[in-house]
């Protein structure tokens, strides 16, 4: 789900609603937030946007908003009916009568979850609008006055349109004027894939049991993962931060758990505001954890205004930041203290504290090595690789186990071609007739690529990444189904000591389709759009291959990790071949993601839809654990 102007989506559902196949316009929900100008039929002017701030204690109201948009995380992304009740819980609460009655008269038939007024990007703006204003603080405190609540949802009316940029759609319609498809394709990727991945962020068990995992990886096999100082990754995560790994992921849960208790009751949460606020002395009271542990924590996840608000024009990017996109301090930041005194901190958005249990750690490690001629900065993202690789195999074994010889992990070729490496397919699922081959990719865009809304910034990181997957699968189904000679590759056991079984040339001559797919690990990356674009790369290189004439290569499909692990639970019922034919099908948009395809496949042969049980086993064990070494008392 994400949400554009409907004027923007108007513009664009001929290319983005768009079957590739059939070329008809598919009913894909956009969400198209209600603005000011829809109620009023007015334009506010920047004077009129600018004196309506003014008229607000600044911090008070940035409070009042962080509530809001926290209280959005846990609701927005869940079922619609509950989002509805919040939606309408929060126009009751902060829409005075007049505009609430334009609304209802003018919207009333529409769905508060496709056309709602309050959404996260609105509000994360918002919030920075309202930090880094220089104006003296007015008088309203939507903490303590209804009125102020009103002229505070009139506020986040107005960020709506301000939202809207007419430039972006302008250069939309001179490329769609110009028929040029691969442009317009771009053009939309860029300027969408912010929204995307603000719309739909990582789950949070997902996030803390996967990062879990990786750190079990990185303390089992510590030695593996040097770098050039003699620390290892996890000794390089407790020198950065204070703290170690495995217990900081624990503190990131114990957050969740409590900001999901208090939102059981959002009814509450107006009156008092103060129930997302977490006390640094008592939110893990019960526990063993340290003065100086707390310090270390709270140091890498929390701040006070105004650091929070020189945040933003410090450390720049490369290249200019769209200033609506970029929310870089807030994703630093995602608590922020409220006031003074480093005690209390409440969260400016929660699916940004999630973010710190996954690619927030890859970057804390990263960020402290990527000096040009630090030679850790490839060493690091190499080791992170590895553990990637390492994680989605484990995966994908627990569904494929060895007894079976049909899933390669990690493979090598049994004769590497000259000149070429030995190592082959990341993965290969072997399915009689037909072979699932794959790449996995375990780093990230940079925020110049995602929220500079450039799309040459963004194609050339694209490339990088997942354009560099795309060639290695070229490159290694060459290799396998060469028509003159083709090789076999072997599953070994991790040390590379023992062969356990092989998929040789007698193999490959039962082949008829290949399904390529890329594993990726940035949750940004669900996006329809990129998977569209990825698809395309492969296609365009595709004749480079000259197989074997019975071979027929199918579209590529990227997935991103969390896409396959809520996918894994339904391989029993259906096979992964099925749902990569429903993700290449004639009803799939270049805006619909690989769950979309799932869920469709699902609905068609009437499986309900469930969770993964190897992750409620895991965040058993991992509560267990922490029960026992951070001694929790009742």
């Amino acid at each position: 789900m994400i949400a554009v102007s409907s004027a923007w989506a108007e513009a664009n559902a001929r290319h983005l609603l768009r079957s590739p196949i059939t070329g008809r316009i598919i009913n894909v929900p956009l969400r198209s937030p209600i603005t000011y100008k829809d109620l009023t039929g007015i334009h506010p002017s920047d004077d009129d946007f600018n004196a309506l701030l003014a008229s607000f204690q600044r911090f008070p109201a940035f409070r009042m908003v962080a509530m809001i948009n926290t209280l959005l995380s846990f609701y927005d992304h869940e079922d619609e009916e509950t989002a509805k009740k919040v939606q309408g819980f929060l126009l009751k609460n902060l829409i005075a009568d007049d505009l609430f009655k334009s609304a209802q008269e003018k919207f009333g038939k529409d769905s508060v979850f496709l056309r709602p007024i309050f959404h996260a990007q609105q509000l994360l703006v918002l919030m920075k609008r309202l930090i880094t204003a220089t104006c003296a603080d007015g008088e309203l405190d939507p903490n303590n006055e209804g009125e102020a609540r009103y002229q505070l949802g009139k506020a986040c009316l107005m960020m709506n349109d301000r939202l809207n940029d007419e430039g972006q759609t302008t250069k939309l319609q001179e490329l769609i004027a110009a028929d040029d498809e691969e442009k317009i394709y771009d053009e939309l990727f860029a300027q969408t894939i912010f929204s995307s991945e603000l719309s739909n962020p990582t789950d949070v068990i997902h996030s803390v049991v996967r990062s879990y995992e990786y750190s079990q990886i990185l303390e089992k096999d510590a030695a593996q993962f040097r770098l050039s100082t003699g620390e290892s990754v996890l000794e390089k995560f407790r020198a950065v931060t204070g703290l170690e790994l495995h217990r900081y992921i624990w503190l990131l849960f114990g957050i969740f758990v409590i900001y999901k208790s208090e939102s059981e009751h959002y009814e509450n949460l107006i009156e008092n505001p103060a129930k997302f606020n977490i006390g640094l002395e008592t939110a893990f009271s019960k526990t063993n954890v340290t003065e100086k542990e707390l310090l270390a924590f709270f140091g890498q996840t929390a701040t006070d205004q105004k650091t929070l608000a020189d945040s933003f024009a410090k450390n720049p990017a490369r290249i200019p930041l769209r200033s609506e996109l970029d929310l870089t301090a807030f994703r630093a930041f995602p608590l922020v203290y409220v006031n003074d005194k480093p005690k209390v901190a409440t969260s400016v958005d929660f699916s940004f504290l999630t973010e710190k249990s996954s690619a927030g750690i890859f970057h804390t490690v990263f960020n402290s090595v990527k000096d040009k001629d630090n030679e850790d900065w490839h060493t690091f993202t190499g080791y992170w690789g590895q553990i990637f690789e390492k994680y989605v195999n484990d995966r994908l074994r627990d569904v494929y186990p060895l007894t079976e010889q049909r899933f390669y992990s990690s493979t090598f070729w049994d004769n590497p071609p000259e000149k070429s490496e030995p190592h082959a397919f990341d993965g290969v699922i072997d399915c009689g007739d037909t072979l699932v081959v794959m790449e996995y990719k375990g780093t990230y865009l940079t925020r110049e690529a995602k929220y500079s809304g450039e799309v040459e910034v963004l194609m050339a990181d694209f490339d990088k990444n997942i354009g560099k997957a795309v060639r290695q699968l070229i490159k290694n189904l060459k290799i396998a189904f060469s028509k003159t000679n083709g090789h076999s590759f072997s599953q070994f056991d991790e040390n590379r000591e023992r062969m356990h079984y092989s998929f040789d040339t007698k193999c490959t001559q039962r082949i008829r389709k290949v399904y390529p797919v890329i594993v990726a690990q940035d949750h940004a990356l669900m996006f329809g759009l990129a998977n569209h674009t990825a698809r395309r790369q492969f296609e365009a290189q595709k004749p480079e291959l000259d197989l074997k004439p019975d071979v027929r290569v199918m579209p590529l499909s990227l997935v991103t990790i969390e896409e396959l692990e809520k996918t894994i639970p339904y391989l029993a019922q259906v096979s992964l071949i099925e749902i990569l034919d429903e993700h290449a099908s004639r009803e799939q948009t270049p805006i619909h993601t690989f769950m979309n395809a799932l869920v469709r496949l699902l609905n068609k042969k009437k499986i309900p839809q469930r969770g993964n049980d190897w992750f409620d086993e895991q965040v058993t064990k991992i509560k267990k654990r922490m029960r026992v070494e951070l001694e929790m008392k009742e």
